[in-house]
């Protein structure tokens, strides 16, 4: 039997997902920003965007641009920042940086991984562009009266479940085969065959880039790894050979996509790095959803 030992992991599945939390600077925008944040950080990786987010020395868009292709999940915080008079009528908006940026990280990641948080029973006026969108609302008068923890509970919830939602599926074994991207932090063996699989429905989709280290700085990682001809693949793609100990792979929806694979002794270490339902033309340069890493046995 092929043992594996897997560490902990986010109960989301896999490694935790990265969040990108952005409000106004108000004192009550910046205070619920972080209470979400400390409700998230066992499941997740939340950052505040004044949490090493804008670089000393950069411009603040590029600084912005960069938070955004490190992270995968955004929350907007959809306060009642300022007061907008329109024909002669007053409404409670929230900050027009935070519109821009929601803005911005829709088209970058697509709008199911952006967050509307708004206050519950407040109408706060925002682009008629977004009327469609469900917001997650949280209780802005208990949150006043300090039970913070109490006022973002089911809005912490909602997103973590959007967030597991989102999440593609990975069997454990097919075909016998323990699969590899179920684990994380896992010991391999060279005599023992694994497997990629992952179950996508319609519109999901998933590419991975495989990098491997050497035992030695003269190894050749050329044939670091391989995928028998048995059991017969099914649905992926991937590049022809391994060039500079590096791999890619990738498929579509919907389908169970499987290939069978086995690494030989050349190699000491396999880090994958799993995209999953990438929005941009070049996925494989934004942040990935999650790093697995397996250390091979010898």
């Amino acid at each position: 039997m092929n043992s594996i030992h897997q560490s902990k992991a986010s109960t989301l599945g896999g490694s935790r997902p990265s969040i990108l939390i952005l409000s106004s600077s108000d004192e009550l925008a910046l205070d619920v920003a972080k209470e979400m944040q400390a409700a998230l950080e066992y499941n997740c990786k939340p950052t505040i965007w004044t949490q090493d987010v804008f670089i000393p020395g950069h411009s603040a868009y590029n600084s912005f641009v960069k938070a955004v292709d490190d992270h995968a999940y955004g929350i907007f915080l959809m306060m009642p920042d300022d007061m907008l008079e329109s024909r002669g009528e007053r409404y409670e908006v929230p900050r027009m940086n935070v519109i821009f940026e929601l803005g911005y990280f829709a088209a970058k990641h697509g709008i199911e991984r952006a967050f509307l948080l708004t206050p519950r029973g407040r109408k706060i006026t925002y682009l008629s562009d977004l009327d469609g969108i469900q917001p997650v609302n949280f209780d802005l008068e208990r949150f006043r009266s300090g039970e913070q923890a109490a006022a973002i509970g089911s809005s912490v919830r909602a997103i973590e479940n959007a967030i597991k939602n989102d999440r593609l599926q990975y069997p454990a074994k097919v075909h016998d085969c323990t699969n590899i991207l179920s684990s994380i932090d896992t010991c391999l063996n060279t005599k023992y065959k694994y497997c990629l699989a992952v179950t996508l429905g319609s519109g999901e989709s998933i590419k991975l880039r495989i990098c491997g280290t050497s035992r030695t700085t003269d190894q050749d990682l050329s044939s670091a790894w391989g995928m028998p001809s048995s059991p017969a693949a099914n649905a992926w793609d991937h590049s022809r050979g391994i060039v500079d100990g590096t791999q890619d792979f990738w498929a579509k929806g919907p389908v169970k996509a499987f290939i069978p694979f086995m690494v030989n002794e050349s190699c000491a270490q396999l880090d994958i790095y799993v995209y999953e339902n990438a929005q941009s033309s070049d996925p494989l340069k934004g942040k990935p959803s999650k790093i697995i890493t397996h250390h091979i046995a010898q």
